[in-house]
């Protein structure tokens, strides 16, 4: 499990939203590969996302940890999660969690450069299946397809094809890092440019 700190940005009224990734060096050679492979895309271009094909899911927080070191010693680069749980419960309306959301993400862009957000699964920001609701699916989609923040995700290769590589506006801002099944060396990386 990763283990969650303060953002380092406590005077950003949006920092109690913001967990830092806990950062650990200790994975496997395979999924140091891995990890290696998203600090590359997370690290030469801030508007490229990159997102991890595991079907079976297992191997996400390791992956996660491993990329949360990399990117903190190849540059000062943090990964964060967003506490959802804590927005949408300190959130007294709809207007609330709508501002705070907002500034959450202006505070993602002002900060991209030093700045990446783990979303567990791509269909937080789907129209398909959207995990955190529609408006906040419609607001991060937004965000993410006119390059305002930076992501990690992950999903399974069914869903990556569906909601992104399908997606015009996406699939030029996505590289996808897969687990491969049955391979200790097993890594692909695809990206998507634009057509």
């Amino acid at each position: 499990m990763s283990k969650a700190t303060s953002a380092p940005a406590a005077n950003s009224l949006f920092a109690k939203y913001l967990m830092e990734v806990g950062a650990t060096a200790d994975v496997s050679k395979s999924y140091g590969q891995q990890a290696a492979a998203i600090t590359k895309v997370l690290s030469a271009n801030a508007e490229r996302n990159a997102v991890l094909i595991d079907n079976t899911g297992y191997a996400r927080d390791l992956v996660l940890q491993s990329v949360a070191a990399r990117l903190t010693s190849k540059g000062g680069k943090r990964l964060y999660r967003v506490n959802w749980n804590a927005l949408f419960t300190l959130a007294k309306d709809e207007a609330a969690f709508d501002r705070e959301l907002k500034g959450i993400l202006a505070y993602l862009e002002a900060n991209k450069a030093t700045t990446t957000i783990y979303l567990d699964d791509i269909a937080s920001f789907s129209s398909e299946t959207p995990v955190l609701g529609a408006k906040v699916s419609q607001i991060l989609y937004a965000a993410l397809s006119q390059g305002k923040i930076q992501i990690l995700s992950a999903a399974d290769a069914d869903t990556f094809e569906r909601q992104i590589a399908g997606d015009k506006r996406l699939r030029s801002r996505f590289e996808k890092i897969e687990i491969a099944k049955d391979d200790d060396q097993g890594l692909s990386v695809t990206s998507f440019l634009p057509i």
